[in-house]
């Protein structure tokens, strides 16, 4: 009997010890918890994964520590791991809040491990004209010895618009492809022989490194007027932008462009260029200006009027409302000097132009939105027969897909 008591004091002795043993694991495990989580909120998210990591080693069915294991992998972009862990974590019994955190959490982590991201716009609208042909307003132009009689009789023309915008871009490893595809149309004009379409294809590489972004685009487009060709073009504009902070960006950017003109001789052109500018964007208000100097050369030595020097300069704002309205305004300055005299005028011509753009919008739901556009472009020059100014009416349904 004595033996049997001993035994079970023994045994009992062992248990309490045990126990107490355990006691002191939770309590440090608890601790270490704690700690790991008020780094992970201090955004220490290196040390609070190893924190996670040694109450985990401690007990391995710790909830609690394994989703904060996953929240931290993901704080720290390592998405493959994070996503691995919160797949086997929404296999257990855990809690209705628990099971909608990781959730998100995923859908979050799936969004930053993307490849391929879409985006298209179809817009569809009317437009008014109320000087199509660019008609001017000066009665008479002297040209050498003659005075040539212009035609001052506006004509203004109601047409249709639509649009369409796709984009792709191809998340790399080692850089981003970024694809698009623009089509322009004005269709049927009131005033017959206006008809325009415009079609833009581009493709290039884009690579982006802490504050730092290249972007490398090659692309080609085509302008048709009433059907016919007018115009092709094979261009590349490499542009470097740096984030100077959250909400300011400065970019710099090099134009080269190759055209075929088709409804003249003579006068095909190459085209090289440069402008900087800055961008400033702070939640619903944007705001910018862009500088820049362009020199035409013509490929063949036939004409006057092709070749000259290009001064730009550009502003333009946003501003939502509400963040469901939109008010947007563009003001931008151009210099066209030409190089070679008119021997008939006996000077260089030389244009100035004006444009400024107005757009009001509105977002119906999610994905669709209502815009009113008015253009004013007033052009003037030192041959009358190019000074004009015309003003330019748009109602657009725009939907994004």
């Amino acid at each position: 009997m004595y033996k049997y008591s001993l035994l079970l004091l023994a045994s009992m002795s062992l248990f309490a010890a045990d126990f107490s043993s355990k006691e002191k694991v939770l309590k440090v495990a608890t601790s270490e918890f704690k700690k790991a989580v008020n780094l992970y909120r201090h955004k220490q998210y290196e040390e609070a994964l190893a924190g996670f990591d040694r109450v985990l080693i401690g007990d391995e069915d710790d909830i609690n520590a394994k989703i904060y294991y996953a929240m931290t992998l993901y704080k720290l972009g390592i998405y493959d791991e994070a996503k691995k862990e919160i797949e086997m974590l929404l296999k257990l019994d855990l809690s209705q809040q628990q099971k909608t955190h990781l959730a998100k959490l995923l859908e979050a982590v799936e969004e930053k491990t993307k490849r391929h991201f879409f985006n298209a716009t179809l817009s569809l609208g009317v437009g008014y004209d109320d000087n199509i042909d660019l008609t001017t307003d000066a009665r008479t132009t002297k040209y050498g010895g003659l005075t040539l009689i212009n035609d001052t009789n506006k004509s203004d023309s109601v047409h249709g618009l639509a649009s369409l915008s796709l984009s792709h871009r191809y998340h790399g490893d080692s850089f981003d492809v970024v694809s698009s595809l623009y089509s322009y149309n004005e269709f049927a004009h009131s005033h017959d022989g206006n008809d325009m379409n415009f079609l833009n294809l581009s493709t290039g590489i884009l690579k982006e490194l802490d504050k730092w972004s290249f972007m490398l685009p090659v692309g080609v487009n085509a302008a048709y007027l009433d059907g016919d060709a007018v115009a092709y073009n094979i261009y590349t504009n490499p542009t470097i932008s740096y984030k100077v902070n959250s909400g300011v960006k400065t970019y710099m950017q090099v134009s080269y462009l190759d055209n075929t003109t088709k409804f003249s001789t003579g006068r095909d052109y190459t085209m090289l260029g440069a402008n900087v500018g800055l961008v400033y964007a702070k939640s619903s208000f944007s705001t910018g200006f862009q500088v820049g100097f362009i020199d035409v050369n013509q490929k063949e030595d036939l004409r006057f009027d092709v070749e000259k020097d290009v001064l730009s300069a550009s502003v333009f704002g946003k501003y939502f409302i509400y963040s469901k309205s939109f008010i947007a305004a563009n003001v931008a300055y151009m210099q066209d000097k030409y190089i070679k005299l008119d021997r008939a005028m006996g000077y260089k011509r030389e244009d100035d132009s004006l444009s400024a753009k107005l757009s009001l919008g509105r977002k119906i739901g999610q994905n669709a939105l209502v815009e009113l556009g008015y253009l004013y472009r007033k052009n003037d020059s030192n041959v009358n027969a190019y000074t004009y100014d015309k003003n330019i009416y748009t109602v657009e349904y725009k939907y994004k897909f």
